[in-house]
């Protein structure tokens, strides 16, 4: 049975995308059976492994009813693409029974087939993110040490702590990337902000910000394929064997 994880930040710019990406990859390399889910509008994980102008059905028709849309990336690997219309759910689904539940619904019948789905949420706290976060065990935030953006976690832990209340009784932080690390005093010190405040959830293994995480997707591959010798493939791999071991 699948641990389901989304990975979320609302702020832009901080690998989010780019760890669903590559811990998929490298969960899958392992043995793990992976199924990614991209419920981003702007469907820049779908684009990571497919030309998403193709794509003939998305997550935004399995929520409007039609069958899961499942296509597979590689070895142990599937992901649900995205799509554009999604940026419409806040109002197509707004009257809706349940909608907070859409997702989960759609997932509880695909988690018996893989060990881990996988979860790139938007950057931004509307209805798709709630759905996300209601059909999640546990939630992984990806934060840039390049900059402070914990003044804009607390709208998501109120999220969080709001939907742990009254939805999904068992969510919670588990674990915080620190993603795009360059060893510098200022990464450092925002890494330490950051530990203030969540302590023991940052993961031992710190992305390094190296090129080939930003090539990758113009190939269409996670950088554990394009780039298996660099410093960013080798944190990938070290990161997702955290997650593995973690008890979600």
């Amino acid at each position: 049975m699948a641990k389901i994880i989304a990975i979320a930040n609302h702020k832009g710019g901080v690998a989010k995308t780019t760890s669903c990406v590559n811990i998929a990859a490298a969960l899958a390399k392992m043995g793990r059976r992976v199924l990614l889910v991209d419920v981003d509008p702007q469907a820049n994980l779908t684009s990571s492994f497919t030309d998403e102008s193709k794509i003939e059905a998305s997550i935004y028709d399995a929520m409007k009813g039609a069958p899961a849309p499942i296509m597979h990336i590689s070895e142990n690997l599937d992901l649900i693409p995205s799509h554009i219309d999604l940026a419409g759910a806040d109002m197509v689904f707004s009257n809706k029974i349940a909608r907070e539940q859409i997702l989960k619904n759609i997932l509880d019948e695909l988690k018996a087939g893989y060990d881990y789905i996988i979860i790139d949420t938007p950057p931004a706290l509307g209805l798709v993110t709630i759905n996300a976060l209601t059909a999640a065990d546990s939630v992984i935030i990806s934060i840039c040490a390049e900059t402070l953006p914990l003044r804009g976690l607390v709208m998501l832990d109120e999220m969080i702590g709001d939907i742990a209340q009254s939805i999904n009784k068992g969510l919670h932080v588990s674990g915080i990337i620190i993603a795009k690390y360059n060893r510098r005093k200022l990464d450092n010190a925002v890494i330490e902000a950051i530990r203030e405040k969540y302590g023991d959830k940052i993961y031992k293994t710190y992305v390094r910000t190296c090129v080939s995480a930003a090539e990758a997707p113009t190939y269409r591959q996670s950088v554990l394929d394009y780039a298996p010798g660099s410093t960013v493939a080798e944190d990938y791999r070290a990161l997702a064997k955290e997650i593995d071991n973690q008890t979600i």
